[in-house]
């Protein structure tokens, strides 16, 4: 037991059902198992798709109750919105004024204000980033997975002005702890000096391993996977329908797409699909885990990622991987080993990867080995060691990276 307890907040300013939220639960109920005191403060959202163990604080306090007051009834009758004066109805309100008017209220002082006396003030963003460095409450972390093509796509108008205050937010005087090297990279073009750790991201070993169980049994022809995502951009999701197209024109598979129906949809609406296929909408993680150990095949098209888990995790069930070279993956991705590599956006080179996996079983068997053993170096207690090392760091160290 430490000797002292830790009060560990994470500010993220709405819950959303996302890979990077999805990390950050992971660390703190892991930080939380570990004697540690956490909170996650949060304006809107909600986790019960999660087995979240920690304390989430809603910022429910108006500053103006009368202009809340417009806020919740702009809110109900947009989307039905229940709530009274809450924080989450300034929130949904502001986020309708950002992609239909390009511009929105400033709610990092409001964030900031908000935010609990804690020991260690953790932000997952550039605009909590902001809020965490404002309060002045508990030593300033950034934990960073946000990247620029990311921001200025999830900013829709005012792109430009978002990326130049992520740009800022790399040169606040934070302890930076990033997903991988790319995104330590990203931090030291900004300041040179920062103190920087490399935490990385895990695979949740309990879910995620190879399954006995096939369930495409049934389909006779190569199953390739792949997650569909019409937006953002840069998930590369018609780049993945293209090589599935060009790919079952050589050898006739079914494509076995994750991903909610409306996306799935909307990306055939500009390039229809040539092969037969499944779509099984959006899954738990158990039976992503079932479909990826079922799968001959799984394809990552994204341009680019600040880490890209889904191929580690495809890695960890067994199944062979053709990935873009994304710059977040080159912390596990070896191309020939556990994998094979092309670049972004080349349709060309995705398909002729594919087809080498697909037909060449030694190839196959090589890569899943590979990846077998990778994903076993990549496991969230790993992650949650180093992340632990720099919270307990005096401040006066030196940088580590």
């Amino acid at each position: 037991m430490h000797s002292k307890m830790l009060r560990v907040n994470f500010i993220i300013p709405y819950l959303v059902r996302r890979g990077g939220t999805i990390a950050i639960y992971e660390i703190a109920n892991r930080l939380q198992d570990r004697n540690y005191d956490v909170t996650i403060t949060t304006l809107a959202g909600e986790f019960s798709w999660f087995p979240l163990k920690v304390k989430v604080n809603y910022i429910t306090r108006i500053p103006n109750k009368r202009l809340a007051r417009v806020f919740d009834n702009l809110v109900r009758a947009y989307r039905g919105f229940r709530g009274r004066y809450t924080a989450s109805s300034l929130f949904y309100f502001n986020r309708l004024l950002k992609i239909n008017l390009g511009t929105g209220l400033d709610l990092i002082p409001y964030l900031a204000e908000n935010i609990p006396d804690c020991d260690v003030n953790v932000a997952t963003g550039y605009s909590s980033a902001f809020a965490v460095y404002l309060s002045g409450k508990g030593r300033p972390y950034h934990f960073l997975q946000d990247f620029p093509s990311m921001i200025v796509e999830h900013c829709d108008v005012h792109g430009d002005i978002c990326l130049k205050m992520f740009e800022l937010s790399l040169r606040l005087p934070f302890y930076f702890l990033t997903n991988s090297m790319y995104t330590r990279d990203l931090v030291m073009r900004h300041q040179q000096d920062a103190k920087i750790k490399v935490v990385g991201v895990g695979v949740d070993d309990e879910t995620f391993y190879k399954r006995k169980k096939n369930l495409l049994e049934r389909i006779q022809k190569p199953k390739v996977m792949a997650l569909i995502r019409a937006e953002p951009k840069h998930k590369g999701a018609e780049v993945a329908v293209k090589v599935i197209n060009k790919l079952n024109k050589k050898l006739p598979v079914h494509a076995v797409l994750v991903g909610s129906h409306l996306d799935v949809s909307k990306v055939f609406s500009s390039i229809k699909p040539e092969f037969t296929y499944i779509c099984v909408g959006t899954v738990s993680h158990e039976k992503l885990a079932n479909l990826y150990s079922s799968a001959d095949l799984f394809l990552f098209t994204s341009y680019v990622e600040s880490f890209g888990l889904p191929p580690l995790e495809a890695m960890a069930c067994g199944s062979p991987v053709v990935s873009t070279d994304c710059l977040g993956n080159r912390d596990y991705a070896n191309n020939g080993y556990n994998c094979l590599l092309t670049p972004p956006g080349d349709v060309e080179e995705l398909t002729e990867a594919s087809l080498r996996v697909l037909t060449n079983s030694d190839l196959a068997d090589r890569l899943v080995r590979g990846g077998l053993e990778t994903a076993k170096h990549f496991t969230w207690d790993k992650v949650v060691d180093r992340f632990e090392e720099a919270l307990r760091a005096p401040e006066e160290d030196n940088e580590i990276r």
